[in-house]
């Protein structure tokens, strides 16, 4: 295997030595806690198409093992490519290498750091160019062949162990890219050809993984998270649709992620979705039954939705569990009252009422309720003979429909 030049060299090869500086001094930064390199990563924001993450994700590393290895490799293989075919095109192989590898690990999984990816990528092309290509003869030898095969399967160990985090699905697809690019570069007509498709089926689908296929394809545990935090940031700015759409496909890459389901059960109730968002939250309140704030919430939706519907008896039903579940919540204790009191239930209805002025007695919407509560209670047969007559029939305030705020 042929000698890398001496970093003295470095110069004469502006795309392989820039990328090792610039890897260098991102991840000195990143550990320095001098720079937020969050812009650089791959996360949710993928999905939003800020494209640049899948390659810029590609520079800091996790620990000068990871840099060193990365950066001795890289010079190694990138400066034989760029002496051969040039700085543009060995740019093109290094972005397409970075961004493939790194679109596959985030849509699989939750993304990674390093330029792993590329290096197996330079290490699968230059194993096919050393075959085919006279120029590349002396790339890649027996023992170098060994080592990248050895580590790729001691990688995969290390991370199912949990020793170590390691972006396995980028060496993987990186190998296999470059693989592709050798064969696109030197082989025959039709095995040209053939390489070139499946290049750009390869590339399309780790895109597509990225982006618009995650929510079905994402294998990790936690592989929502970053779902989940935009639907909540949705929710605050009331982009109620948006964090329906962000919050259903966290559920869907964690579908027993009961964090995820109720602030699905939040967005669906602010955007009027009233049973969908009773779903979500019973969904959340099985997945974690010891929670006593998911059956509240479910308790509290079920109650809103029936008082709307005109089903006081459910309603009350409803509202009397979640004041058994939360008896310091003066919403739940006012929203009791008006099914009481639409059922003409007047002692009922004053108790909870008071319940709420008392938790919150500055809250004029609970201070005139009591108050009408008390006057119906004392008057039930003059207000039942003006209803006769055609009077008054009392109408109350609107019940509550704050959501819980997002966990």
């Amino acid at each position: 295997m042929r000698h890398p030049p001496e970093i003295k060299e470095l110069p004469r090869f502006p795309v392989t030595g820039g990328t090792i500086l610039l890897a260098i001094g991102v991840t000195l930064a990143y550990w320095g806690h001098k720079l937020d390199v969050a812009p650089l990563l791959e996360d949710a924001n993928v999905r939003r198409w800020q494209l640049w993450r899948l390659v810029t994700s590609a520079l800091p590393h996790g620990s000068v093992y990871h840099l060193a290895f990365n950066a001795y490799w890289i010079w190694v293989f990138g400066t034989l490519v760029e002496k051969i075919i040039g700085h543009l095109r060995t740019l093109a192989i290094f972005l397409l290498l970075a961004a493939g590898s790194g679109a596959a690990e985030y849509g699989i999984l939750t993304g990674g750091i390093g330029l792993s990816g590329v290096g197996y990528g330079l290490f699968g092309m230059l194993w096919v160019l050393s075959k085919r290509d006279e120029r590349f003869a002396d790339a890649v030898d027996q023992n170098t062949t060994t080592l990248f095969v050895l580590w790729f399967f001691i990688c995969i160990g290390l991370d199912l162990s949990g020793v170590m985090p390691i972006a396995n699905v980028a060496h993987g697809v990186g190998a296999l890219l470059g693989v592709l690019i050798g064969y696109a570069i030197a082989g025959r007509a039709g095995a040209r050809a053939r390489a070139v498709t499946a290049l750009a089926i390869l590339c399309t689908a780790s895109l597509a993984c990225a982006t618009v296929a995650r929510p079905w394809v994402n294998l990790a545990r936690d592989g929502g998270a970053g779902e989940i935090q935009l639907g909540i940031d949705a929710i605050r700015a009331g982009r109620n649709r948006e964090a329906v759409r962000w919050l259903t496909d966290a559920t869907r890459i964690e579908p027993r992620n009961a964090i995820a389901w109720y602030d699905l059960g939040v967005a669906l109730g602010d955007a009027g979705r009233d049973v969908e968002s009773i779903a979500a939250y019973a969904k959340a309140h099985d997945l974690s039954p010891a929670d006593a704030g998911y059956e509240y919430a479910h308790a509290t939706a079920a109650g809103y939705h029936a008082l709307n519907q005109r089903r006081d008896a459910q309603a009350e039903r409803w509202f009397d569990k979640a004041t058994r579940l939360k008896p310091d919540q003066a919403s739940a204790w006012y929203d009791l009252g008006i099914a009481c009191e639409r059922q003409e239930k007047w002692s009922q209805a004053t108790d909870a009422f008071q319940h709420a002025v008392q938790l919150e007695p500055t809250n004029t919407d609970y201070g005139r309720a009591l108050a009408e509560a008390l006057s119906n209670s004392k008057g039930g047969a003059l207000s039942n003979l003006l209803k006769q007559l055609g009077g008054d029939d009392n109408p109350r305030p609107n019940p509550t429909s704050q959501p819980a705020a997002p966990k």
